[in-house]
């Protein structure tokens, strides 16, 4: 059973609330200040009305000619966009108003955008980059009495550093960030510590001390009147029942978040209270309770679509199944779930060149307020129209010597694609020729043997059944060694190359390799196909080699009692699923095993184009997933 998707709750619960409540409302009388604290306050519950205030502030500088109202405006449309993800654009805003704060000098608005620089770059996994920002915002923000960035700022860095594996210094500034909300009697500052702390205690083992943090975190929080969030608190307070064994208790803690959550309106939340609750049924054997549970969860985050949350709702739903015998729904669950990994898989792809793209506008913005700022130290002397000659200039040579340095960088990476690139292609053709020439010689040895020396052996049978009484002990010895070499023989030939392999096809063979392994009696085998196998010669021989070799890896290995062999047809793959109920094993040690098999098997699969996902875990068993494309789809992979 996985333990690991609670604490992946705990996590995001966490992130969330550091985004929502970084910005802190200035009190003042005046219009800016104001609109800046409503827009601040709209985040706990609309984002329309967050981009209302913001506007309303862009309108006041305008009218007003205020640079303060434009900073601010931009500040805040940052703060919404981060937590939207929209990280280029609040990347954008947020340079801004550090431009705009540092223009009119007020260290305030500096030290506000400095911290939501640093909380982008983190999110963005440019942790030096966010340490510098945010260290500089506590800095700044300590020395004008501005307590509530500065909290802020230290509770990032913790995060920051607890990704790092720097645990020491981790609680280190969470509880700088949990003094100052006590010094100030600030019960948001000091729920926000305090789960963060409860959070890293349960990743590091102290479940006791997390509990305690949890139940400290929700007194601020009703301290403090704001509801949102206290349903995902009262969550990770079951997760930590949940891992302590108490599954009743965690019970009793996920109804209560499920029933927070209904009330303030966050259907996420209420699925995955569904999903803790189904989860902890499972470990009390009340399978039926699981399944209603789990299914409500899926229906809701199916409908709001969040694929992370339904692919741990997917993992749920299989052990459930393995759990209580149901073997077949098991594996319909673990390939939805797969399905879904695969879709998330293919949209971080396509989110990884976006932050690519993300990252060169981020560093040219900051090589702007850097040219910016040498301005500004030049603009006492009398010498404008010079300085700005070498500004350009300067910045003219900047751009030729990054642009000649990125050609030739972008020409050596091409230079070495292109290489590894044929060497692949040359290595996968001296793979080919030592498998053509294998099978050729299998070929050639199981004909032989057939044909030659088995016709040898029925000939001495004939020739020693008529010489004497067959009642003879001697002839009769003499005929069973006669019998036992010829079904020998058979069975080494078949070995070698299966007569229905190449005379009536793959699905004829696999049938007889199954047949074969059940009449051996050492585990029980069942196969079920629901395609149609129409591969050429060379691919029916490579793909019979891949599902023998590791049906013969589970047989030695898995001390299994079953075994199953899926077959199906998705468009213009076919998937070949083998699944055992063994001893599994650590998937990672792969690469160090010492035989040939899975090198073998990872390379007959390459050669033809296809793909290999192997899952496994100790206790739990192993399923192997081969995917080969149609020979159609084969073709022009290996056209192109």
């Amino acid at each position: 059973m996985i333990l690991y998707p609670p604490m992946k709750k705990i996590l995001l619960f966490s992130f969330c609330m550091i985004a929502i409540i970084t910005a802190h409302p200035q009190e003042s009388l005046d219009s800016i200040s104001y609109y800046f604290s409503r827009a601040n306050a709209s985040q706990y519950y609309s984002f329309d009305s967050m981009f209302f205030y913001a506007n309303r502030l862009k309108s006041f500088g305008t009218k007003n000619d205020s640079k303060l109202a434009h900073g601010k405006y931009h500040a805040v449309v940052g703060v919404a966009l981060e937590e939207l993800g929209n990280y280029d654009s609040a990347l954008f805003h947020q340079n801004e108003a550090l431009l705009i704060g540092q223009a009119i000098n007020d260290s305030d608005l500096i030290s506000v955008s400095y911290q939501h620089l640093g909380v982008i770059h983190k999110d963005l996994g440019n942790y030096d980059i966010a340490i510098g920002y945010l260290l500089d915002a506590a800095r700044i923000s300590e020395s004008i009495g501005k307590y509530y960035t500065t909290a802020m700022a230290y509770l990032v860095t913790s995060q920051i550093q607890f990704s790092l594996g720097k645990y020491e210094q981790a609680f280190d500034y969470v509880g700088r960030c949990i003094e100052i909300g006590k010094e100030n009697n600030d019960p948001k500052v000091i729920y926000s510590g305090t789960i963060e702390r409860g959070n890293n205690r349960v990743m590091t083992g102290d479940l006791d001390g997390a509990l305690n943090d949890y139940r400290e975190a929700e007194k601020s929080l009703n301290q403090s009147g704001i509801r949102d969030g206290l349903a995902g608190l009262i969550n990770n307070m079951g997760a930590v029942s949940f891992y302590k064994g108490d599954f009743s208790g965690a019970i009793e803690y996920y109804a209560r978040a499920k029933r927070e959550a209904e009330i303030s309106v966050d259907p996420i939340m209420v699925g995955v209270a569904y999903q803790s609750i189904g989860e902890a049924y499972i470990y009390l054997k009340e399978y039926d309770e699981s399944y209603v549970n789990l299914m409500l969860g899926l229906d809701i985050l199916k409908k709001h679509g969040n694929k992370q949350l339904i692919v741990s709702n997917y993992q749920y739903l299989h052990d459930l199944e393995q759990a209580r015998g149901e073997y077949k729904a098991a594996l319909r669950f673990f390939v939805l779930k797969d399905a879904y990994e695969d879709s998330i898989l293919n949209e971080q792809n396509l989110a990884n060149i976006s932050n690519l793209e993300i990252k060169y506008e981020t560093e040219k913005k900051e090589q702007e307020i850097k040219n910016l700022q040498v301005a500004a130290e030049l603009s006492d002397l009398e010498l404008s129209q010079k300085r700005n000659q070498i500004i350009g200039l300067s910045i003219l040579a900047i751009l030729s010597i990054l642009g000649v340095v990125l050609y030739s960088s972008r020409r050596r990476y091409k230079l070495r694609a292109q290489m590894a690139e044929e060497n692949e292609i040359l290595q996968k053709g001296r793979f080919k020729a030592v498998i053509d020439a294998e099978e050729r010689e299998r070929k050639r040895i199981a004909r032989e043997l057939h044909d030659g020396l088995g016709q040898l052996l029925s000939t001495a049978r004939i020739n020693v059944s008529g010489v004497g009484d067959k009642e003879d002990k001697k002839i009769k010895n003499s005929l069973m060694l006669i019998d036992q070499s010829i079904e020998e023989v058979r069975n080494i030939s078949h070995n070698l190359m299966p007569n229905a392999l190449i005379s009536v096809g793959l699905k004829s063979a696999l049938d007889g390799l199954i047949r074969k392994i059940n009449d051996s009696e050492q585990l029980r085998a069942s196969i079920q196909i629901d395609a149609e196998l129409q591969f050429d010669e060379t691919k029916i021989i490579g793909v019979y080699r891949v599902i023998q070799e590791v049906i013969n890896n589970a047989l030695k290995h898995s001390k299994s009692e079953s075994l199953e062999l899926y077959i199906m047809t998705t468009g213009m793959e076919t998937e070949f699923m083998i699944a055992d109920r063994g001893e599994g094993f650590d998937t990672s040690l792969i690469d160090n095993l010492t035989g040939i098999g899975w090198s073998n098997i990872s390379s007959r699969v390459d050669l033809m184009n296809g793909k290999i996902n192997i899952y496994s875990k100790l206790g739990e068993g192993t399923t192997v997933k081969i995917i080969i494309p149609n020979d159609r789809e084969s073709d022009q992979a290996a056209a192109g």
